[in-house]
C-alpha cells in the first residue's frame, strides 16, 4: 500500500473510532466536567490512535510488530520495572508534595490537597 493510502486509512481509523466513542458519550450525557464517566471516556478516546496504529500495522498492512517499535528482544526488564514504578508513583508523590508544602507549611502557591472519601471502601 502506498504511503498516502496508509496515512489516510490510519487517520480514518483513528479519528473515526475516537469521534465515535466521543459521540456515544455525548449521546449518553457525558459532559466535559470532572467525574469518573468523563475520565473513562477521555481515556478510551486517547487509546484509539494507538489501537488504530496496531490495526493498521497488523491487519491492514500485514506487517510485523517491529514496524511499531514493539520488539521485546533486548529489553532491560529492570529498567522497564523502574519506569513503571516511577509512573505509578507520580500521582501519590504529587499529592504528598502539595500536602506538605501547601497544607502543612502553608505555602499558598501549592494549594490544598483534599481527597473526597471513597464510599466503596469505608464501612
Amino acid at each position: 500500500m502506498n504511503p498516502s493510502r496508509r496515512i489516510t486509512s490510519f487517520l480514518l481509523l483513528a479519528f473515526g473510532s475516537t469521534w465515535t466513542i466521543a459521540a456515544i458519550g455525548a449521546f449518553m450525557g457525558v459532559r466535559a466536567v470532572a467525574g469518573p464517566s468523563y475520565t473513562a471516556l477521555a481515556g478510551a478516546c486517547m487509546l484509539m490512535p494507538a489501537l488504530s496504529a496496531i490495526i493498521q500495522q497488523r491487519l491492514i498492512d500485514r506487517a510485523p510488530w517491529a514496524g511499531l517499535g514493539l520488539v521485546l528482544r533486548g529489553v532491560s526488564w529492570k529498567m522497564m520495572a523502574a519506569t513503571a514504578l516511577a509512573g505509578v508513583a507520580i500521582v501519590p508523590l504529587m499529592f504528598l508534595v502539595v500536602f506538605v508544602l501547601g497544607d502543612l507549611l502553608g505555602i499558598e502557591a501549592f494549594g490544598h490537597a483534599r481527597l473526597p472519601p471513597i464510599s466503596w471502601c469505608s464501612g
